[in-house]
């Protein structure tokens, strides 16, 4: 509170030109560091491939998309490590590739681990369920959504109905998962690097 006072004060005894200049200037600068983040976590970030099921091909105010739906987004507390947590809490999954080669959550918890195994992962996450015994938890990546070429969202459904989606994942070291590509049948579309 007491640093927007100070920004607010510093910003009315500036001439009003040079005021817009200033505001114009931090927008900008947040809007870069916003687009650097993301760039750089699909050039650098480690990449998984994750298995998934669209939910809804089209939108008619954001175009072609497909809402994903993952099964790591499941995952059960056996251990009871959560401690009763509910609600959209913010909490870091560690992934690893289960027998089949799928990537599924082996642990959640509220803090990042301060060690993982080797082949584990961490990404962050948002839980989206109320926990209640026997339930699995609902978990978000932030990565539920994906827009294609216009003309694509049909024929990516069509794949994942036939079981032939698969979306690759760039996980940066904070945990941030961003889509790097979704792969249906065969074919890649690919998420430019910005």
């Amino acid at each position: 509170m007491m640093i927007l006072e100070t920004i607010r004060n510093l910003v009315s005894r500036l001439p009003l030109r040079v005021s817009l200049i200033a505001v114009c200037a931090v927008q900008a600068v947040i809007l870069v560091q916003i687009v650097r983040e993301r760039a750089a976590i699909l050039t650098s970030g480690k990449v998984i491939e994750m298995d998934v099921a669209p939910v809804d091909p089209r939108s008619l105010f954001r175009g072609d998309y497909v809402v994903l739906s993952y099964p790591a987004g499941q995952y059960t507390d056996t251990a009871g490590g959560l401690g009763g947590l509910s609600g959209r809490r913010e909490v870091f999954a560690v992934l690893a590739k289960n027998e089949a080669g799928e990537w599924r959550p082996t642990g959640v918890s509220r803090r990042r681990p301060a060690a993982i195994e080797d082949g584990e992962i961490v990404v962050k996450a948002r839980l989206e369920s109320t926990r209640r015994t026997g339930v699995p938890l609902r978990l978000h990546y932030g990565i539920e959504s994906y827009f294609v070429p216009e003309g694509q969202g049909r024929k990516i459904e069509k794949a994942a109905r036939a079981g032939d989606v698969r979306v690759r994942v760039a996980v940066g070291r904070d945990g941030q998962a961003v889509i790097k590509a979704v792969v249906a049948n065969g074919q890649v579309f690919e998420e430019p690097a910005i």
